[in-house]
């Protein structure tokens, strides 16, 4: 009997679950919205991981059936949770720009008291990112970053004496690994204060923590998009996102950093500059505590260290594949060079105008991530609609199907910096290329990881010529199935010749 009760209760609790779950996947249905079938319980979340299909395809997918269909927005499922995609140019803006105060937050889990690194500006929500970003913003104006390219510019000439060192060792080189190495040295010294010199030594200490900050398995994926859709399951139980070994690292390096300048009356041009001053202000709600420093810091580092590295290794692969293209962009560098009296500074970098077409137009193929993700902090009634989306409803901006649209980019596999003069600009409807998002959230970063972008790749293509190899992927698979960002598992081999 004892057996049988036991059967019974657990039949039981599994037909709840089954219809608990089946109700609230039919949330769309019941308010009459387009939707995607979700796949039971896991929605979309999860069903990638099972199916093998990486983030990018399962929304580009969504995307084209819901464009397909005429529809200007539909409904999907972040596991059990009710999540919206707008399709419509139109309805992009309105989240946005024009419509921003009813969609102001992100929605990322933040949990301060036992992950306090996860409290920082890009997750943060509401008055407290508000202030945040007002304190923050000075950091990131054109008169700081011309302050700061002398840093990055010495950095980007070891980068090029380690890819010539590669290069006579080996002709065929994995382009993300160096790239990295750079990043990571440039984001240690303006966000940390610190020499990294993972170019020289790829075995620092930092580069390691670097690593394990960013590297997600299958279980790493689905917990933060477990705690995406049940942000309030995740604090009951105090989950954290980031590795416990990794915070204690960067809050004790951030910790020693600022103990060490306040000692000895040290003062630079970075990010950690202006992180102190605000630590010290004479207002008391201006100032900020070093865990919160540590946060701003983290932030900095895992918003400019891959994505930066990420959209160099893409620009690479596609200049190897597009030869004449590669040799223009080669070309446009040492002309600009040349107008400056050969000397690479601030005002010669802004001049290379064609350089920063090939950037945007990898970041239109390529974008840092699949999708933007909004929040609705308060009821909004789609414009010329009936439907209303109730607050806490969470909202999917797709990136990557708006800068693969043919409507916006005829033949958009293929890769054309041409799409990027101001003409080409001009001629296109504004949020058709959001790589850094748009409206009051757009990246505070931007400036930063632009220009730290073009200096890397100004300084290697001068010296070196890039080419397919027989390890090169064509086209290109393997996209990693847990990482938000739009990264490869194993990444980009390339053949590589000094000129």
């Amino acid at each position: 009997m004892e057996w049988l009760d036991l059967i019974s209760g657990i039949v039981i609790a599994f037909t709840i679950f089954y219809f608990y779950v089946k109700h609230k996947q039919s949330y769309w249905e019941r308010e009459k919205v387009p939707f995607i079938k979700p796949m039971f319980f896991l929605g979309i979340s999860g069903a990638g991981l099972v199916n093998r299909i990486p983030l990018k395809d399962r929304f580009h997918k969504v995307y084209k059936d819901l464009k397909a269909k005429s529809n200007k927005f539909g409904g999907l499922y972040m596991f059990i949770s009710p999540a919206m995609i707008f399709v419509d140019i139109d309805l992009v803006k309105s989240v946005l720009i024009r419509d921003f105060h009813h969609f102001e937050d992100r929605g990322f889990y933040v949990n301060e008291k036992s992950d306090p690194l996860s409290a920082h500006l890009f997750s943060l929500s509401g008055n407290t990112w508000r202030s945040l970003r007002a304190k923050l913003t000075p950091t990131f104006t054109s008169g700081r970053m011309k302050t700061m390219f002398p840093i990055i510019a010495g950095i980007s000439q070891e980068l090029q004496k380690v890819f010539l060192e590669e290069a006579a060792k080996d002709s065929s080189i994995e382009v993300k690994n160096l790239l990295a190495r750079f990043n990571t040295d440039v984001i240690g010294n303006c966000a940390f204060g610190l020499e990294c010199n993972s170019l020289k030594d790829p075995k620092t200490e930092f580069r390691r923590y670097g690593i394990m900050a960013i590297r997600r398995n299958t279980f790493d994926g689905l917990k933060q998009a477990f705690l995406l859709a049940f942000p309030k399951v995740g604090k009951f139980f105090d989950m954290m996102l980031t590795n416990p070994e990794v915070a204690s690292f960067y809050i004790r390096v951030v910790r020693e950093t600022v103990e060490h300048r306040e000692k000895n009356n040290i003062q630079r041009n970075d990010f950690m500059n202006l992180l102190i001053g605000l630590k010290n202000s004479e207002s008391e709600s201006e100032r900020l505590t070093v865990v919160e420093l540590a946060a701003q810091s983290f932030m900095f580092f895992l918003a400019g260290f891959e994505t930066s590295s990420t959209a160099m290794m893409y620009c690479l692969y596609e200049l190897a594949l597009n030869p004449d293209i590669q040799e223009k962009t080669r070309e446009h560098i040492n002309q600009v060079l040349q107008k400056h009296n050969n000397e690479f500074t601030y005002e010669a970098m802004m001049d290379m105008t064609y350089l920063e077409q090939v950037v945007n137009e990898t970041l239109r193929k390529y974008p840092f991530v699949t999708n933007l993700l909004r929040i609705c902090t308060k009821d909004y009634q789609i414009p010329n609609s009936k439907v209303t989306i109730k607050k806490g409803t969470r909202i999917f901006v797709p990136i990557y199907g708006l800068h693969h649209d043919p409507e916006y980019y005829p033949n958009p596999d293929k890769f054309d910096p041409e799409r990027f003069t101001k003409e080409a600009i001009a001629s296109r409807p504004q949020c058709t290329y959001i790589p850094f998002g748009d409206g009051p959230r757009v990246c505070i970063g931007m400036r930063f990881g632009l220009m730290q972008v073009r200096i890397g790749l100004a300084a290697i293509l001068q010296i070196l010529k890039f080419s397919p190899c027989a390890k090169t992927d064509i086209p290109l698979t393997g996209f990693s199935l847990t990482q938000p960002l739009l990264n490869l598992i194993n990444g980009i081999h390339l053949k590589v010749e000094r000129l």
